[in-house]
Protein backbone atom coordinates (compact mmCIF):
# COMPACT_ATOMS: atom_id res chain seq x y z
CA UNK A 1 0.00 0.00 0.00
CA UNK A 2 2.62 2.54 0.06
CA UNK A 3 2.50 5.50 -2.33
CA UNK A 4 -0.82 5.08 -2.53
CA UNK A 5 -3.15 8.34 -2.19
CA UNK A 6 -6.54 8.92 -1.48
CA UNK A 7 -8.56 12.39 -3.01
CA UNK A 8 -11.96 13.27 -3.16
CA UNK A 9 -13.75 14.12 -6.09
CA UNK A 10 -16.81 15.13 -7.10
CA UNK A 11 -16.54 14.24 -10.74
CA UNK A 12 -13.90 11.78 -11.94
CA UNK A 13 -11.80 11.79 -15.58
CA UNK A 14 -13.27 9.18 -18.61
CA UNK A 15 -10.35 7.39 -18.04
CA UNK A 16 -10.67 6.14 -14.99
CA UNK A 17 -14.66 5.23 -15.10
CA UNK A 18 -13.98 1.91 -16.68
CA UNK A 19 -10.88 0.86 -14.48
CA UNK A 20 -12.87 1.72 -11.64
CA UNK A 21 -15.94 -0.33 -12.67
CA UNK A 22 -13.99 -2.90 -13.17
CA UNK A 23 -12.90 -2.81 -9.36
CA UNK A 24 -16.77 -2.30 -8.75
CA UNK A 25 -17.67 -4.91 -10.19
CA UNK A 26 -15.20 -7.47 -9.53
CA UNK A 27 -16.11 -6.80 -5.71
CA UNK A 28 -19.71 -7.30 -6.02
CA UNK A 29 -19.62 -10.04 -8.25
CA UNK A 30 -19.42 -12.80 -5.10
CA UNK A 31 -23.00 -11.42 -3.96
CA UNK A 32 -24.28 -12.40 -7.07
CA UNK A 33 -25.68 -15.62 -6.50
CA UNK A 34 -25.28 -14.83 -2.19
CA UNK A 35 -27.22 -11.89 -1.85
CA UNK A 36 -31.20 -11.28 -3.28
CA UNK A 37 -30.62 -8.22 -4.05
CA UNK A 38 -27.22 -8.75 -5.53
CA UNK A 39 -27.26 -6.75 -8.70
CA UNK A 40 -24.65 -4.70 -9.22
CA UNK A 41 -24.93 -1.28 -10.85
CA UNK A 42 -24.45 -1.36 -14.88
CA UNK A 43 -21.40 0.16 -16.22
CA UNK A 44 -23.74 2.93 -17.34
CA UNK A 45 -24.83 3.55 -14.16
CA UNK A 46 -21.90 3.47 -12.08
CA UNK A 47 -20.92 6.30 -14.94
CA UNK A 48 -23.79 7.98 -14.50
CA UNK A 49 -22.93 7.90 -10.46
CA UNK A 50 -19.50 8.82 -10.83
CA UNK A 51 -20.62 12.20 -12.84
CA UNK A 52 -23.25 13.27 -10.16
CA UNK A 53 -21.87 16.28 -8.29
CA UNK A 54 -24.20 15.10 -5.17
CA UNK A 55 -21.76 12.20 -4.73
CA UNK A 56 -18.42 12.95 -3.36
CA UNK A 57 -15.90 10.23 -4.99
CA UNK A 58 -13.23 8.91 -2.45
CA UNK A 59 -10.42 7.05 -5.10
CA UNK A 60 -7.60 5.43 -4.30
CA UNK A 61 -4.68 5.53 -6.34
CA UNK A 62 -1.25 3.38 -6.02
CA UNK A 63 2.43 5.10 -6.86
CA UNK A 64 1.76 4.72 -10.39
CA UNK A 65 -1.16 7.13 -10.13
CA UNK A 66 -3.74 3.71 -11.49
CA UNK A 67 -7.37 3.63 -9.86
CA UNK A 68 -6.58 1.40 -6.50
CA UNK A 69 -9.74 1.78 -4.67
CA UNK A 70 -13.19 3.87 -4.20
CA UNK A 71 -15.81 4.68 -1.82
CA UNK A 72 -18.80 7.09 -2.19
CA UNK A 73 -20.56 9.29 -0.19
CA UNK A 74 -23.95 10.68 -1.26
CA UNK A 75 -24.32 13.99 0.48
CA UNK A 76 -27.98 13.90 -0.86
CA UNK A 77 -29.78 10.43 -0.77
CA UNK A 78 -32.00 11.53 -3.50
CA UNK A 79 -28.82 10.86 -5.82
CA UNK A 80 -29.67 7.05 -4.89
CA UNK A 81 -32.24 5.50 -6.54
CA UNK A 82 -33.18 2.04 -3.86
CA UNK A 83 -33.31 4.48 -1.20
CA UNK A 84 -36.20 6.13 0.31
CA UNK A 85 -35.74 10.04 1.23
CA UNK A 86 -39.31 10.22 2.44
CA UNK A 87 -38.14 7.12 4.95
CA UNK A 88 -35.52 8.90 5.92
CA UNK A 89 -36.74 11.84 6.40
CA UNK A 90 -39.26 10.66 8.44
CA UNK A 91 -37.16 8.89 10.78
CA UNK A 92 -34.20 12.19 11.20
CA UNK A 93 -36.61 15.52 10.31
CA UNK A 94 -34.14 17.06 11.82
CA UNK A 95 -31.07 16.31 9.82
CA UNK A 96 -33.12 16.04 6.90
CA UNK A 97 -34.05 19.66 7.41
CA UNK A 98 -30.62 20.87 6.98
CA UNK A 99 -29.54 18.34 4.68
CA UNK A 100 -27.79 16.29 6.75
CA UNK A 101 -28.60 12.69 5.66
CA UNK A 102 -25.77 10.86 3.79
CA UNK A 103 -25.34 7.63 2.58
CA UNK A 104 -22.33 5.41 2.17
CA UNK A 105 -22.08 3.45 -0.77
CA UNK A 106 -19.74 0.51 -1.08
CA UNK A 107 -15.80 0.53 -0.71
CA UNK A 108 -13.95 -1.50 -3.12
CA UNK A 109 -10.57 -1.93 -3.58
CA UNK A 110 -7.90 -3.98 -5.40
CA UNK A 111 -8.21 -7.82 -5.22
CA UNK A 112 -4.17 -7.52 -3.76
CA UNK A 113 -5.31 -4.81 -1.44
CA UNK A 114 -8.52 -6.35 0.38
CA UNK A 115 -6.63 -7.03 2.98
CA UNK A 116 -4.37 -4.20 3.64
CA UNK A 117 -5.69 -0.92 5.25
CA UNK A 118 -7.04 0.56 2.54
CA UNK A 119 -11.00 -0.03 2.79
CA UNK A 120 -10.81 0.68 6.34
CA UNK A 121 -9.24 4.34 5.28
CA UNK A 122 -11.35 4.73 1.99
CA UNK A 123 -14.61 4.54 4.59
CA UNK A 124 -13.11 6.60 7.29
CA UNK A 125 -12.44 9.56 4.92
CA UNK A 126 -16.17 9.38 4.16
CA UNK A 127 -16.97 8.96 7.71
CA UNK A 128 -14.78 12.00 8.71
CA UNK A 129 -16.80 13.99 5.99
CA UNK A 130 -19.86 13.19 7.50
CA UNK A 131 -19.04 13.72 10.84
CA UNK A 132 -17.73 17.31 10.25
CA UNK A 133 -21.20 18.26 8.34
CA UNK A 134 -23.40 16.76 11.59
CA UNK A 135 -24.61 14.22 9.65
CA UNK A 136 -26.28 10.99 10.26
CA UNK A 137 -24.98 8.02 7.23
CA UNK A 138 -27.07 5.34 5.86
CA UNK A 139 -25.68 2.27 4.83
CA UNK A 140 -27.01 -0.91 3.88
CA UNK A 141 -25.83 -4.38 4.37
CA UNK A 142 -26.67 -8.05 3.29
CA UNK A 143 -27.58 -10.72 5.03
CA UNK A 144 -24.47 -12.42 3.92
CA UNK A 145 -22.38 -10.06 4.24
CA UNK A 146 -23.44 -9.33 8.12
CA UNK A 147 -23.49 -13.09 8.57
CA UNK A 148 -19.74 -12.58 8.05
CA UNK A 149 -19.26 -9.69 10.62
CA UNK A 150 -18.97 -7.04 7.70
CA UNK A 151 -20.25 -4.53 10.47
CA UNK A 152 -17.18 -4.77 12.20
CA UNK A 153 -15.33 -2.39 10.06
CA UNK A 154 -17.85 0.19 10.22
CA UNK A 155 -18.48 0.11 13.70
CA UNK A 156 -14.76 0.75 14.03
CA UNK A 157 -14.67 3.67 12.13
CA UNK A 158 -17.60 5.14 13.25
CA UNK A 159 -16.84 4.86 16.69
CA UNK A 160 -13.74 6.52 15.67
CA UNK A 161 -15.78 9.76 14.78
CA UNK A 162 -17.44 9.26 17.41
CA UNK A 163 -20.76 7.49 15.92
CA UNK A 164 -22.35 4.31 16.98
CA UNK A 165 -24.19 1.83 14.44
CA UNK A 166 -27.74 0.62 14.52
CA UNK A 167 -30.40 -0.90 12.54
CA UNK A 168 -33.08 0.90 11.15
CA UNK A 169 -34.80 -1.05 8.90
CA UNK A 170 -34.71 -4.47 7.75
CA UNK A 171 -35.86 -5.81 4.27
CA UNK A 172 -36.64 -10.28 3.91
CA UNK A 173 -37.03 -11.71 0.96
CA UNK A 174 -39.17 -14.74 1.08
CA UNK A 175 -39.79 -17.69 -1.39
CA UNK A 176 -43.33 -19.54 -1.82
CA UNK A 177 -42.10 -23.25 -2.16
CA UNK A 178 -43.77 -26.67 -2.18
CA UNK A 179 -41.26 -28.23 -0.34
CA UNK A 180 -41.78 -25.92 2.85
CA UNK A 181 -45.54 -26.83 2.47
CA UNK A 182 -46.14 -28.27 6.84
CA UNK A 183 -43.14 -26.14 7.87
CA UNK A 184 -43.88 -22.92 10.17
CA UNK A 185 -44.17 -19.51 8.01
CA UNK A 186 -41.23 -17.63 7.58
CA UNK A 187 -38.62 -20.94 7.91
CA UNK A 188 -35.24 -19.74 7.12
CA UNK A 189 -34.22 -21.45 4.17
CA UNK A 190 -30.55 -22.29 4.11
CA UNK A 191 -28.63 -21.88 0.72
CA UNK A 192 -27.32 -25.42 -0.29
CA UNK A 193 -23.46 -24.60 -0.99
CA UNK A 194 -22.60 -27.94 -1.02
CA UNK A 195 -20.28 -29.39 1.35
CA UNK A 196 -17.05 -27.50 2.65
CA UNK A 197 -13.95 -29.06 1.22
CA UNK A 198 -10.24 -27.33 1.02
CA UNK A 199 -8.76 -26.67 -1.63
CA UNK A 200 -5.05 -24.87 -2.16
CA UNK A 201 -4.67 -21.23 -2.80
CA UNK A 202 -1.86 -22.22 -5.54
CA UNK A 203 -4.43 -23.99 -7.35
CA UNK A 204 -7.32 -21.28 -6.38
CA UNK A 205 -5.17 -18.35 -6.61
CA UNK A 206 -8.31 -15.48 -7.02
CA UNK A 207 -9.26 -17.47 -3.02
CA UNK A 208 -6.78 -14.47 -1.92
CA UNK A 209 -9.26 -12.14 -1.19
CA UNK A 210 -11.16 -14.76 0.66
CA UNK A 211 -8.57 -15.36 2.95
CA UNK A 212 -8.04 -12.03 3.59
CA UNK A 213 -12.29 -11.66 4.10
CA UNK A 214 -11.50 -14.81 6.78
CA UNK A 215 -9.03 -13.24 8.99
CA UNK A 216 -11.10 -9.84 8.56
CA UNK A 217 -14.30 -11.65 10.38
CA UNK A 218 -12.06 -14.21 12.78
CA UNK A 219 -9.04 -11.65 13.87
CA UNK A 220 -8.81 -8.69 16.92
CA UNK A 221 -8.88 -5.50 14.91
CA UNK A 222 -5.45 -4.85 16.30
CA UNK A 223 -3.91 -7.68 14.80
CA UNK A 224 -5.55 -6.72 11.91
CA UNK A 225 -4.85 -3.20 11.67
CA UNK A 226 -2.16 -2.50 14.04
CA UNK A 227 1.44 -1.39 12.92
CA UNK A 228 3.39 -5.17 13.38
CA UNK A 229 7.06 -5.76 14.30
CA UNK A 230 7.49 -7.67 11.30
CA UNK A 231 7.11 -4.75 8.92
CA UNK A 232 6.14 -7.13 6.16
CA UNK A 233 2.81 -7.37 4.14
CA UNK A 234 1.14 -10.62 5.21
CA UNK A 235 -0.89 -11.45 2.40
CA UNK A 236 2.06 -10.56 0.01
CA UNK A 237 4.37 -13.16 1.53
CA UNK A 238 0.92 -15.65 1.57
CA UNK A 239 0.65 -15.40 -2.29
CA UNK A 240 4.47 -16.09 -2.85
CA UNK A 241 3.76 -19.02 -1.20
CA UNK A 242 0.22 -20.51 -2.21
CA UNK A 243 0.91 -23.72 -1.95
CA UNK A 244 1.07 -23.62 1.82
CA UNK A 245 -2.01 -22.04 2.15
CA UNK A 246 -5.30 -24.20 2.48
CA UNK A 247 -8.69 -22.42 1.96
CA UNK A 248 -11.89 -23.98 3.28
CA UNK A 249 -14.58 -23.36 0.41
CA UNK A 250 -17.99 -24.25 -0.11
CA UNK A 251 -19.16 -25.40 -3.51
CA UNK A 252 -20.81 -21.78 -4.69
CA UNK A 253 -16.69 -20.48 -4.04
CA UNK A 254 -17.26 -18.93 -0.98
CA UNK A 255 -14.25 -19.10 1.51
CA UNK A 256 -14.94 -20.45 5.19
CA UNK A 257 -11.56 -20.89 6.46
CA UNK A 258 -8.06 -20.62 5.87
CA UNK A 259 -4.73 -22.36 7.25
CA UNK A 260 -1.79 -20.60 6.46
CA UNK A 261 1.56 -21.76 6.95
CA UNK A 262 5.26 -20.49 5.19
CA UNK A 263 8.39 -22.50 4.38
CA UNK A 264 11.58 -21.77 6.17
CA UNK A 265 14.80 -23.08 7.15
CA UNK A 266 15.51 -24.34 11.21
CA UNK A 267 18.05 -26.57 12.31
CA UNK A 268 15.52 -28.64 14.75
CA UNK A 269 16.79 -26.99 18.03
CA UNK A 270 15.57 -24.70 20.58
CA UNK A 271 17.86 -22.17 19.93
CA UNK A 272 17.35 -21.83 16.47
CA UNK A 273 13.42 -21.37 16.81
CA UNK A 274 12.37 -18.04 15.07
CA UNK A 275 11.22 -14.85 17.54
CA UNK A 276 7.66 -16.65 17.53
CA UNK A 277 5.38 -15.08 14.71
CA UNK A 278 7.22 -11.76 13.63
CA UNK A 279 10.06 -13.80 13.40
CA UNK A 280 8.93 -16.75 11.44
CA UNK A 281 7.78 -14.05 8.70
CA UNK A 282 11.25 -12.51 8.65
CA UNK A 283 13.03 -15.84 7.97
CA UNK A 284 10.78 -17.25 5.48
CA UNK A 285 10.25 -13.60 3.98
CA UNK A 286 14.68 -13.65 4.11
CA UNK A 287 14.49 -17.83 2.43
CA UNK A 288 12.47 -16.07 -0.13
CA UNK A 289 14.47 -13.40 -1.05
CA UNK A 290 17.66 -15.35 -1.12
CA UNK A 291 16.58 -18.19 -3.00
CA UNK A 292 17.04 -20.68 -0.46
CA UNK A 293 15.52 -24.26 0.19
CA UNK A 294 13.63 -24.61 3.11
CA UNK A 295 13.78 -27.62 4.96
CA UNK A 296 10.54 -27.17 7.61
CA UNK A 297 7.41 -25.39 7.32
CA UNK A 298 5.97 -22.71 9.84
CA UNK A 299 1.96 -22.94 10.40
CA UNK A 300 0.85 -19.67 10.88
CA UNK A 301 -2.65 -20.17 11.65
CA UNK A 302 -5.86 -21.40 11.44
CA UNK A 303 -9.01 -20.65 11.73
CA UNK A 304 -12.52 -20.98 10.10
CA UNK A 305 -16.24 -19.38 10.34
CA UNK A 306 -17.95 -20.63 13.77
CA UNK A 307 -20.26 -22.49 11.27
CA UNK A 308 -17.73 -24.44 9.48
CA UNK A 309 -18.05 -27.28 12.26
CA UNK A 310 -15.47 -30.34 11.91
CA UNK A 311 -14.77 -29.62 8.04
CA UNK A 312 -12.15 -27.05 9.70
CA UNK A 313 -10.21 -29.57 10.96
CA UNK A 314 -8.93 -30.37 7.68
CA UNK A 315 -7.08 -27.49 7.56
CA UNK A 316 -4.29 -28.19 9.70
CA UNK A 317 -3.48 -31.56 8.19
CA UNK A 318 -3.50 -29.77 4.71
CA UNK A 319 -0.68 -28.22 5.86
CA UNK A 320 1.00 -31.10 7.07
CA UNK A 321 0.84 -32.64 4.18
CA UNK A 322 2.21 -29.58 1.89
CA UNK A 323 5.11 -29.33 3.88
CA UNK A 324 5.84 -33.12 3.52
CA UNK A 325 4.92 -32.42 -0.02
CA UNK A 326 8.57 -30.15 -0.21
CA UNK A 327 10.33 -32.78 1.63
CA UNK A 328 9.94 -30.90 5.09
CA UNK A 329 10.99 -32.89 8.24
CA UNK A 330 8.92 -30.83 10.85
CA UNK A 331 5.87 -28.51 10.25
CA UNK A 332 6.61 -25.91 13.47
CA UNK A 333 4.03 -23.33 14.83
CA UNK A 334 3.86 -20.34 17.10
CA UNK A 335 0.54 -21.15 18.25
CA UNK A 336 -0.98 -18.31 19.50
CA UNK A 337 -3.49 -20.11 22.31
CA UNK A 338 -6.69 -17.85 22.01
CA UNK A 339 -8.50 -19.41 25.00
CA UNK A 340 -6.08 -17.44 26.96
CA UNK A 341 -8.18 -14.41 26.42
CA UNK A 342 -10.25 -15.43 29.31
CA UNK A 343 -6.71 -15.16 31.59
CA UNK A 344 -5.55 -12.22 30.35
CA UNK A 345 -3.39 -11.87 34.51
CA UNK A 346 -2.68 -15.73 34.03
CA UNK A 347 1.55 -16.47 33.86
CA UNK A 348 1.87 -17.64 29.99
CA UNK A 349 3.97 -20.44 30.84
CA UNK A 350 1.74 -21.83 33.63
CA UNK A 351 -1.36 -21.34 30.94
CA UNK A 352 0.51 -23.31 28.84
CA UNK A 353 0.52 -26.43 31.22
CA UNK A 354 -3.12 -26.06 32.04
CA UNK A 355 -5.17 -29.54 31.88
CA UNK A 356 -9.14 -30.50 31.32
CA UNK A 357 -10.85 -32.80 32.86
CA UNK A 358 -9.77 -35.37 30.53
CA UNK A 359 -5.68 -34.53 30.49
CA UNK A 360 -5.89 -32.60 27.35
CA UNK A 361 -4.48 -29.35 26.77
CA UNK A 362 -6.71 -26.99 28.29
CA UNK A 363 -6.33 -24.23 25.40
CA UNK A 364 -8.09 -25.72 22.30
CA UNK A 365 -5.75 -24.34 19.77
CA UNK A 366 -2.70 -26.43 21.77
CA UNK A 367 -4.93 -29.32 22.05
CA UNK A 368 -5.88 -29.25 18.23
CA UNK A 369 -2.21 -29.41 17.48
CA UNK A 370 -1.06 -32.25 20.41
CA UNK A 371 -4.28 -34.54 18.76
CA UNK A 372 -2.28 -34.12 16.07
CA UNK A 373 0.87 -35.75 17.95
CA UNK A 374 2.32 -32.35 17.68
CA UNK A 375 5.13 -31.91 20.74
CA UNK A 376 5.11 -28.51 23.18
CA UNK A 377 8.44 -27.08 22.05
CA UNK A 378 8.91 -24.20 24.56
CA UNK A 379 7.35 -20.49 24.71
CA UNK A 380 7.42 -17.97 21.96
CA UNK A 381 7.85 -15.04 24.31
CA UNK A 382 6.69 -12.27 23.30
CA UNK A 383 5.62 -14.10 19.70
CA UNK A 384 3.95 -10.92 17.59
CA UNK A 385 4.36 -7.32 18.80
CA UNK A 386 1.65 -4.96 17.47
CA UNK A 387 1.89 -1.05 17.76
CA UNK A 388 -0.19 1.89 17.84
CA UNK A 389 -1.40 5.19 18.67
CA UNK A 390 -3.11 5.68 21.61
CA UNK A 391 -6.39 6.59 19.83
CA UNK A 392 -5.76 3.84 17.23
CA UNK A 393 -6.24 1.41 20.29
CA UNK A 394 -9.11 3.25 21.64
CA UNK A 395 -10.65 2.70 18.47
CA UNK A 396 -9.54 -0.86 18.06
CA UNK A 397 -10.79 -2.11 21.37
CA UNK A 398 -13.61 0.51 22.25
CA UNK A 399 -11.87 1.61 25.69
CA UNK A 400 -10.70 4.92 26.78
CA UNK A 401 -7.05 4.82 27.94
CA UNK A 402 -6.76 7.87 30.32
CA UNK A 403 -3.68 7.09 31.91
CA UNK A 404 -0.40 5.25 30.92
CA UNK A 405 -0.34 1.81 32.36
CA UNK A 406 -1.67 -1.86 31.57
CA UNK A 407 -4.96 -2.50 30.71
CA UNK A 408 -7.08 -5.90 29.91
CA UNK A 409 -8.32 -5.27 26.22
CA UNK A 410 -10.52 -7.43 24.43
CA UNK A 411 -9.41 -10.51 22.43
CA UNK A 412 -5.70 -9.76 24.37
CA UNK A 413 -3.74 -12.41 25.74
CA UNK A 414 -1.76 -10.36 27.77
CA UNK A 415 -2.45 -6.78 29.00
CA UNK A 416 -1.71 -3.54 26.58
CA UNK A 417 0.84 -1.16 27.69
CA UNK A 418 -0.30 2.43 26.91
CA UNK A 419 2.18 5.40 27.30
CA UNK A 420 0.82 8.23 26.82
CA UNK A 421 3.57 10.68 26.97
CA UNK A 422 5.00 8.69 24.00
CA UNK A 423 1.62 8.69 22.36
CA UNK A 424 1.94 4.48 22.21
CA UNK A 425 0.13 1.35 22.92
CA UNK A 426 2.45 -1.77 22.73
CA UNK A 427 1.39 -4.97 22.66
CA UNK A 428 3.07 -8.26 23.06
CA UNK A 429 1.81 -11.52 22.77
CA UNK A 430 3.16 -14.80 24.07
CA UNK A 431 2.73 -17.82 22.12
CA UNK A 432 3.69 -21.36 22.27
CA UNK A 433 5.91 -23.75 19.83
CA UNK A 434 5.26 -26.74 18.83
CA UNK A 435 6.60 -29.75 16.46
CA UNK A 436 5.11 -31.74 14.35
CA UNK A 437 7.20 -34.84 13.11
CA UNK A 438 6.92 -35.05 9.19
CA UNK A 439 8.54 -38.66 9.15
CA UNK A 440 7.07 -42.05 9.09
Amino acid sequence: MSGTTISVETALPAAEVEPLYALYAAALAPLADRAASGRPLTADEFAAELADPRIEKYVARDAAGRPAGLATLATDPAAVSWVSTEYLAARYPGHAARGAIFYLGPTVVRPDLRGSRLPLELADRAVQRSRRAGAVVGVDVCAYLADRDATRGLALVGRRHGYGLGEVDRQTYYVMDPALLGRPPGTVVAPDAGELRVVRLADRPELLAGVAAVLAARWPHFLLYGTPAHGLDLLDLLARVPRHVAVLVDGAGAAHGAGLSVPLRWDGTAADLPAGWDGTLLRAHELLATGGQPNAVAALAVTADPGAGDAADALLPALREAAAEIGAGTLIAPVRPAGKARYPLHDPADYAEWRDADGRAFDPELRRHRALGARVLGPAAPSLTVTGSVAQWRDWTGLAFPASGEYVIPDGLVPLAIDRQRDVGTYREPGVWVAHSLKE
